[in-house]
């Protein structure tokens, strides 16, 4: 149970300042983004994910749908999140920006910036 507690208080600290630098690379701030696509390895790894970027709720439906229906798939789900994210964002929107994560072995936090552009 200790490392459990243990490993969301890495998440919690280290995904904001991960995602932050991410952003200020690529020239947007946390604003600038329509969607999260946040690897659901499980409810901690959502709700502290969320937590330490301060995301209103509901902002990670897609992952928490992902996570109910499939539970958690290792590193395949993130693109499970990615398709549904391509099939239901922004569609009154031309351009949607996302940024999604997931975690690697020893809690490394990996991502990216994305767009899904509607024609």
């Amino acid at each position: 149970m200790r490392a459990v507690r243990e490993r969301a208080q890495y998440i919690y600290n280290g995904v904001a300042p991960v995602v932050g630098d991410v952003l200020r690379r690529n020239g947007l701030r946390q604003l600038d983004i329509d969607v999260w696509a946040i690897h659901p390895g499980g409810p901690k790894i959502l709700l502290e994910s969320a937590r330490s970027l301060g995301l209103l709720q509901g902002a990670a439906s897609t992952s928490w749908g992902v996570l109910a229906e499939y539970g958690n798939m290792s590193s395949v789900s993130l693109i499970f999140v990615l398709e549904r994210i391509a099939d239901q964002a922004g569609v009154d929107k031309p351009i949607s920006t996302g940024v999604a994560f997931s975690f690697a072995p020893g809690v490394t936090i990996e991502g990216f910036v994305f767009d899904v552009v509607r024609r």
